[in-house]
């Protein structure tokens, strides 16, 4: 699980579409829920996936899906989509998205081999069910055009606070698009990037193999840590006493604040997890501060107290939550 401080999780997505059928958007809602049946019969025959027909779904438990990026909010608005979610929650398969299957695999640091192989996997047992679009030049036909040829999409969440206090993260972000690597929020392309989280993916398939799809992202990536663990080092030999006092502050609030809105949220736990790589705080680790991060959005708050929240009480649970997690 390399690159555990700078990259909170990698995903590895591939895009098939069934050749006997329209792409998602000619489709009738009749055509869609067989689809939806024959990607659970092929894939669920022992019981693995739990099958979530976004109809069933109610509102805040399909915006929970999103926060934990299980599921686009393309899908979780669909009512033609459904998702197949494994026990650990680290294989979902997207059904009746932009294309009619999107198989992901999400793992905790930067470890998109094992991400591919997993995914893969899955492919390969559906495949057997079901004939995919493929043309033999083209490679998998997809409704978006640079999904065309692998179909994949592989991605990572990095976390780049140095780089944004140093005001060098906008021309470092903006060059990554000349070696095909597209920057987008922490929710996907159009979001922002609150707590300096972003996701970095490859912009085409057409052309490449999986492997170098794979090996170009990664050492991308790599070097882009490198990058912050070098411009952090700076940081802290420069200005050590305006660094720890920039994570103090934020370690102080999360141990007493009463209230706490989510953008504000998000800086504390940028702060925290630059104060866990300099070795400013203890007793917290990455992994837990990342899981914080994802227990202390909106849809996550509401589940967490089984109930809908106005944004008052919702900045006081959060607050509630931050205090338990940081000052024990």
């Amino acid at each position: 699980m390399p690159l555990t401080n700078e990259t909170i999780s990698c995903r590895v997505r591939l895009a098939r579409n069934v050749k006997d059928l329209p792409f998602v958007h000619n489709m009738s809602l009749e055509q869609a829920d067989l689809l939806i049946n024959r990607v659970n019969e092929a894939i669920n025959s022992n019981g693995e996936y739990k099958l979530l027909r976004m109809v069933d779904v109610g509102d805040n438990d399909r915006l929970l899906l999103v926060e934990r990026h299980l599921c686009s909010i393309d899908l979780a608005k669909s009512a033609k989509g459904a998702l197949l979610l494994n026990e650990d929650e680290s294989i979902s398969i997207m059904v009746n998205e932009e294309d009619h299957i999107r198989i992901q695999c999400i793992l905790p640091g930067l470890d998109l081999e094992r991400a591919d192989e997993l995914s893969s996997g899955v492919d390969s047992i559906i495949s057997k069910k079901l004939e995919y679009a493929f043309d033999a030049q083209l490679g998998f036909l997809t409704a978006c055009p640079t999904n065309v040829g692998t179909g994949m999409r592989a991605s990572a969440m990095v976390h780049l606070p140095a780089l944004s206090l140093a005001k060098q993260s906008e021309q470092i972000l903006a060059a990554l698009s000349k070696f095909g690597i597209a920057v987008r929020g922490f929710y996907g392309e159009g979001s922002a990037a609150p707590g300096h989280i972003y996701q970095l993916s490859n912009q085409m398939t057409l052309g490449l193999s999986e492997n170098e799809i794979i090996a170009n992202l990664t050492d991308t990536i790599s070097r882009l840590c490198e990058q912050e663990e070098q411009v952090r080092n700076k940081i802290n030999e420069k200005g050590p006493v305006e660094l720890a006092d920039l994570v103090s502050r934020s370690f102080g609030l999360c141990r007493y604040a009463r209230r706490m809105a989510l953008p504000e949220f998000m800086e504390h736990m940028s702060n925290l997890k630059l104060g866990v790589s300099c070795g400013i705080i203890e007793g917290i680790s990455h992994e837990e501060l990342n899981a914080l991060i994802t227990a202390g959005q909106s849809a996550s708050l509401r589940a967490r107290e089984g109930k809908l929240l106005s944004e008052a009480q919702e900045n006081i649970a959060r607050a509630n939550l931050v205090r338990e997690k940081v000052a024990r």
